[in-house]
């Protein structure tokens, strides 16, 4: 009987671990410095979010609904078991994953994914779990956007925390464009919470002076924010999102601002080619720092602040979907940018999501289920 149960165990684990090996390396060249992007896995499959562990381990999200465990020490995929069904339809899934700021005190995970309800119609929803031995415990809802719409886009989902402990949540207008401009609902805002899901002190519509606001709002007027990262020397916080035909923008963001989605942009109508609302600007709406024409179809943010890659240090990066190139972004003490270069391109990359690592490389996944990692070769000689 234990001969028969070691075999079973030994075939679960043997089923739950796929081995992967890096093939890739391509060489290029910026700021100054002679670069590698090493790919260390191929899942096949788009890897949405990704998360390092204290132990060297790297979480990483499917969109189709499943949680993986990969270790670069021995190259495996593990699953994860035990998450709850998400809607896997569209733009939807199992989106962004991120630590606790006090991971090691807490062991929380917080990740967003879709869901729907028995009328067809689907929201984003932020969650939260404890792992252990490659099983979810403790696993707790926080919070759902509302409404849920009939809609399969636009989901947002990027999480962020910021120095306090609050978590910034984006939510996509879900093709509902009128709701981004309204307070009484979620959709098209970056939305700020404690870590238990509910609203953040001092948010900018309390419901004392906004009864028809929701608590949670920090900025309104978004699109589809993919992109949340947070500058540490001067805590602001930076948001990407896509446009529509053109009008992808990142902005930084300021309590209770209204970034003009959909009466500002400088985006265009799809097919038409027509302007959209009221024209590229409009007092009391904020200008983005930059914006795309044609678009780049922007997802995953970070700004470098690490030391093995220190040309880049303060610099914004950012996948591009659509043009398939790692976009990268200089800038000024007074953040205006001053220098915008395209890495990768032609290399066939939809890169998902942008990090930068505990050892201070950046990574990047892309939705071929790829995982990247960017090192230095050399600097160049002047």
């Amino acid at each position: 009987m234990d001969k028969i149960r070691n075999v079973i165990v030994s075939l679960s684990l043997i089923l739950s671990a796929t081995y992967v090996k890096a093939q890739s390396e391509i060489p290029f060249s910026s700021s100054g410095m002679q670069l590698v992007a090493k790919r260390l896995i191929k899942t096949g499959e788009v890897i949405w979010g990704f998360e390092f562990l204290p132990d060297g381990n790297i979480l990483l999200t499917h969109r189709k609904g499943e949680l993986k465990l990969f270790s670069p020490k021995d190259q495996i995929v593990r699953t994860i078991r035990g998450l709850p069904p998400v809607y896997a339809q569209g733009q939807g899934g199992l989106l962004d994953i991120r630590l606790h700021p006090k991971y090691k005190e807490n062991g929380w995970i917080y990740v967003s994914y879709s869901v729907q309800d028995n009328n067809d119609k689907s929201s984003t929803r932020l969650a939260r779990f404890r792992l252990k031995n490659l099983r979810i415990n403790d696993f707790q809802i926080l919070f759902t956007a509302e409404p849920f719409v009939q809609s399969r886009i636009h989901f947002g989902s990027r999480i962020l925390f910021d120095a306090q402990n609050f978590l910034y949540l984006s939510v996509g207008e879900r093709n509902e464009r009128h709701l981004a401009q309204k307070l009484d609902n979620h959709v098209g805002k970056i939305l700020r919470l404690t870590d238990t899901g509910k609203p953040a002190p001092e948010n900018p519509f309390p419901s004392k002076q906004y009864p028809r606001a929701k608590a949670e709002i920090w900025t309104y007027g978004h699109r589809n924010p993919q992109g949340l990262a947070i500058q540490t020397k001067t805590q602001k916080i930076f948001e990407q999102e896509h446009g529509p035909q053109g009008g992808d923008e990142i902005n930084i963001l300021k309590k209770g601002a209204n970034y003009g989605w959909p009466i500002v942009t400088f985006g265009k109508e799809y097919v038409t080619g027509f302007s959209i609302g009221e024209g590229t600007s409009k007092q009391g709406i904020e200008q983005p720092i930059q914006y795309y024409a044609p678009s780049i179809a922007p997802c995953g943010l970070e700004i470098y602040e690490g030391n093995h890659l220190k040309p880049w240090r303060g610099h914004v990066f950012s996948g591009a979907l659509a043009l398939m190139h790692l976009n990268h972004i200089e800038l000024n003490a007074k953040n205006e940018v001053i220098k915008e270069e395209r890495l990768l391109v032609g290399k066939g990359f939809r890169i998902r999501n942008v990090k930068e690592g505990p050892d201070e490389y950046l990574y990047f996944s892309t939705d071929n289920g790829d995982l990247y990692q960017i090192k230095l070769i050399q600097h160049q000689r002047k």
